[in-house]
């Protein structure tokens, strides 16, 4: 009887694009959309039985009503032909990362323990810019992409809530450089075409 029935989930994930010539080699593009992302299933299903007491039981729970984590993106990018050989591609992004899984308040039972859940409760933002040149020669061509980004939020971790609470830190009150935070990316991509191959 204690048990509750997990609400309905729905959600609209509106995008769109724009794009058009500035000159006959060059484009001017844009792009808004609306992403989500299932949680993981053991967010939902971690300790399904709520043992919080005893051998092998742990007072941290899934939680089988969390939603969908919704990033909202924004890019403006210029693609620009040089030459017949060379072109050169430079796009700005925004990432506004909502719902993200993380730790809830601490729950007390009437037997005086304390468990917690998963909710949906974490939030960050990611913003850079891509700067993409192509090269292409008879049977060879290059193309190297840099990424400059920063990424900053209330967690890297679904737990670090769950980790503090239990140190007895003071909760965060400020956005942190996330794990993933690599500020600067280079890929570069050789290739080689003769006869089809």
């Amino acid at each position: 009887f204690w048990w509750k029935k997990a609400k309905i989930k729905s959600q609209l994930s509106p995008r769109f694009g724009l794009s058009f010539p500035h000159t006959e080699k060059g484009v001017i593009h844009f792009s808004y959309g609306w992403f989500f992302q299932n949680p993981q299933m053991s967010y939902l299903y971690t300790n399904p039985n709520f043992w919080i007491e005893g051998a092998g039981a742990s007072n941290l729970v899934g939680n089988a009503d969390i939603d969908a984590e919704r990033t909202v993106m924004y890019e403006i990018g210029l693609q620009q032909q040089l030459t017949n050989e060379l072109f050169m591609h430079l796009t700005g992004f925004y990432r506004d990362i909502r719902d993200w899984i993380g730790t809830g308040e601490p729950i007390d039972t009437y037997k005086g323990m304390t468990y917690y859940k998963y909710v949906n409760k974490d939030h960050a933002a990611a913003k850079g810019i891509t700067l993409t040149a192509g090269y292409r020669l008879n049977k060879l061509a290059i193309n190297l992409d840099y990424t400059y980004m920063t990424a900053k939020g209330t967690s890297s971790n679904p737990q670090d809530a769950y980790y503090d609470a239990l140190a007895q830190r003071a909760p965060r009150v400020q956005m942190i450089n996330l794990n993933w935070d690599q500020r600067q990316t280079i890929n570069t991509v050789f290739s080689y075409s003769n006869r089809g191959w």
